[in-house]
């Protein structure tokens, strides 16, 4: 997720209401960079308790953001498999769990007769990860 989009989050979270300390201090950034926020980020988790994700947890987490946009109509299929292929390369550990994506991307740019037929098993594996079903 770009840095741009991690401060935007936080900004929308941050209307209405008293939030953690380290939520506004994300939001707040103007100068959105990687590390910045991975800082910030950082700091947020340990203010409400949360430990460091491993590599595998963070990958997962990536992927389900990006499964939620394409079961929500903001992401096309193929669009959707492709970032989760580029997650999957970022964290090798979840790419177990994330194989599938990398496969019906491939075969959805070698098949292009079939590309309907993959476009739909791909929104049926991000209902499987996002954790909904149909």
């Amino acid at each position: 997720m770009e840095p741009s989009a991690v401060v935007a989050w936080a900004c929308r979270r941050t209307s209405g209401g008293a939030r953690p300390n380290g939520l506004v201090h994300l939001a707040e950034l103007t100068d959105a960079r990687g590390d910045d926020v991975d800082t910030q980020l950082g700091v947020l988790a340990e203010e409400v308790g949360l430990g460091p994700l491993t590599e595998q947890e963070a990958g997962v987490v990536a992927a389900k953001a990006v499964a939620r946009e394409l079961t929500r109509g903001t992401a096309a299929p193929i669009e959707a498999a492709r970032r989760i292929w580029r997650i999957a390369r970022l964290a090798p550990s979840a790419e177990p769990r994330l194989r599938v994506f990398v496969g019906l991307a491939s075969e959805w740019e070698d098949d292009a007769d079939n590309r309907a037929s993959y476009e739909e098993e791909i929104r049926s594996e991000a209902l499987n990860l996002a954790g909904w079903s149909e």
